[in-house]
């Protein structure tokens, strides 16, 4: 979970704001906090690339956004999800050749290029193309591997301090901006 802390003078400043301008108050809060979540997802696809080889479309899917409302001033960027199929992390072959599955595959989850012995690239039935593993010495069963979730991705020191940082600069960016816009219109500035 990603928090946005705020020095007590900005709390104190905010409450005096809402205290006199009321419903304006509320209105110019939610609107800061909802540009902060949405730039949590997009700072959160950033952090992550960096950190990991993976898609942005991937993390983007991961993200559910709860927006603040006038009455209530709370918002949040949720990530959930599985892990994440192997092949999508740059895997080498990532497609089988003909009838045979190719053997070997590299794949690289962070900066580092891998070697998964005994795997293979190969198409199921259905379609699903992927990287697998037997089970045992016999044909089948097999087993297809997996790297990590998108929210044990975002749980890592690095992606989550990058987060955090530039969620409590945007939050207080927007909040002055809000404030001045607010203030403006209603004729006070």
């Amino acid at each position: 979970m990603i928090d946005i802390a705020i020095n007590n003078s900005d709390i104190e400043n905010a409450e005096q704001f809402i205290k006199a301008f009321g419903k304006t108050a509320e209105r110019a809060v939610s609107r800061a906090l909802n540009r902060a979540v949405a730039g949590v997802k997009t700072d959160t696809v950033k952090a992550s690339r960096e950190e990991y080889n993976v898609k942005a479309t991937l993390v983007r899917k991961s993200f559910k956004i709860k927006k603040a409302g006038n009455s209530v001033l709370e918002a949040a960027a949720v990530s959930s999800g599985s892990k994440i199929p192997l092949i999508h992390f740059g895997a080498r072959p990532n497609n089988p050749r003909g009838r045979r599955p190719v053997a070997g595959a590299t794949v690289q989850v962070k900066q580092r290029r891998k070697n998964i012995r005994h795997s293979f690239a190969a198409t199921m039935g259905a379609g699903h193309t992927g990287l697998f593993r037997r089970k045992g010495k016999a044909r089948l069963p097999i087993e297809e591997l997996y790297g990590p979730a998108v929210p044990h991705m975002v749980g890592n020191e690095n992606v989550l301090s990058e987060i955090q940082e530039n969620a409590v600069g945007r939050f207080n960016k927007n909040l002055n901006h809000e404030v001045e816009f607010a203030l403006q219109k209603m004729g006070a500035r």
